[in-house]
């Protein structure tokens, strides 16, 4: 890459500007530090790193000094442990969020009603899935993006919703230090953020990132390498950090419930096969029947991953509205369906010790298994007849708005 100018009076006039206001922020004073920052800034810059870049580094680390990152424990952290993400405490936590790639580019007030509402849906620490830098969708430059990153977080904590900040977008539409940009994203000390390393990294509008964003960092943040097909079995090579983000099956066929089905095996195949918890985290968003976004929501916590609602106005940090609202609704059912304290194993029909022995009628039947006590949801379920086994019987059954197109069945065995 070009080596940098060495700044002249307007960076650095540009970054004194923002130096004062983040003192002012704190009630303090400008002092000779502005000195220091400025040198740093201009080491950097010389180094080979952008003016961009160079100063939002540094104004994030004045942050930093200045005390206005929240104080570790604020926010509980998660870590990877076996196949699950978990507190501090080592309790579970679970992935169930939003899309809202453009939530970094827009104004302060909607990033703020944004988040009241994502607060106000009733999860446990919901997730906003958004880009850090991006060229087709919106333009945004890698280090508005990083500076616009750390107010972001600190918003989103005050709501109680996690960040995953996606790194590297369309990096072969714009030319900046990747492996830079990658490594301020992930050094970022903040309890409420994960980072995946790249949205898709082997789609045509990246450059190649492929390797970089599979090298584990050793960084605080849990991480997730990058999202990759799973139809055609590219998700399994980034399962190289603390959790797999996976790009499930859209397609049709099966009277329109394949792509519900086949998250199966973006969820169950790929925790066994990688041991890493997978999120499926840009499901189809053209399909909004309530139905099928009940059974998605039931089956991400029966076969044992994280859910996230990807949706067109979630591309551009916009509430869901009439379907879209709608199928966000049945998700949630589904997200919610399951106890607290319930952590069951998967099992598929036929399988020992499931407590469906045989069905017909329907697509599929996925079940979660705890001691004597399970849960089936049934896809395509119009018609469907189970026999049960193991002395299962059902005690309970959901629906969403009245329909029988998927149903999901609270067992207990007595």
């Amino acid at each position: 890459m070009a080596q940098e100018p060495y700044p002249g009076d307007a960076f650095f006039i540009a970054f004194q500007r923002e130096v004062r206001a983040l003192y002012e922020q704190q009630g303090q004073t400008l002092d000779l530090e502005n000195v220091v920052w400025a040198s740093r800034t201009a080491y950097d810059i010389g180094a080979g790193l952008s003016r961009e870049m160079s100063m939002a580094k540094h104004l994030a680390e004045l942050r930093r000094a200045l005390g206005m990152v929240p104080p570790e424990g604020s926010f509980p952290t998660v870590r990877r442990n076996g196949d699950r993400l978990v507190r501090p405490d080592g309790s579970p936590w679970d992935y169930f969020g939003v899309s809202a790639f453009q939530l970094l580019a827009v104004e302060p007030a909607r990033q703020d009603d944004f988040l009241g509402w994502v607060a106000s849906l009733g999860l446990t620490e919901p997730v906003v899935r958004v880009f850090t830098t991006a060229v087709n969708l919106f333009d945004l430059h890698p280090a508005d993006g990083y500076a616009r990153l750390f107010p972001l977080l600190e918003k989103a904590a005050g709501h109680r919703v996690r960040v995953e900040a996606v790194a590297l977008c369309d990096t072969s539409l714009r030319s900046f230090d990747f492996a830079q940009h990658l490594r301020l994203v992930r050094a970022l000390p903040y309890g409420n953020l994960l980072v995946e390393g790249a949205n898709e990294p082997l789609q045509s509008f990246q450059a190649n990132v492929r390797n970089l964003v599979k090298q584990p960092g050793g960084q605080a943040v849990v991480y997730a390498a990058g999202a990759a097909d799973d139809v055609n079995d590219e998700s399994n090579e980034f399962a190289t950090g603390d959790y797999l983000t996976v790009h499930s099956s859209r397609s049709d066929g099966e009277r329109g419930w394949r792509w519900v089905r086949h998250t199966k095996e973006c969820w169950y195949d790929r925790r066994i096969q990688t041991g890493l918890y997978p999120v499926n985290d840009e499901p189809r968003r053209d399909d909004l029947t309530p139905a099928k976004h009940f059974a998605l929501g039931c089956m991400a916590w029966i076969c044992g991953g994280g859910d996230l609602f990807h949706y067109a106005g979630g591309r551009f940090a916009q509430r869901p509205v009439e379907a879209e609202a709608t199928a966000l609704a049945a998700r949630i059912q589904g997200w919610r369906a399951r106890p607290p304290d319930f952590r069951g194993s998967f099992f598929n029909a036929g399988w020992t010790g499931s407590p469906v022995r045989s069905f017909t009628g329907a697509l599929r039947c996925y079940s979660a298994r705890q001691d004597n006590v399970a849960y089936t949801v049934a896809l395509d379920a119009e018609n469907v007849g189970i026999e049960f086994g193991e002395g299962f019987r059902v005690v309970d059954e959901q629906r969403v708005n009245g329909s029988r197109d998927s149903r999901l069945y609270r067992l207990e065995r007595r």
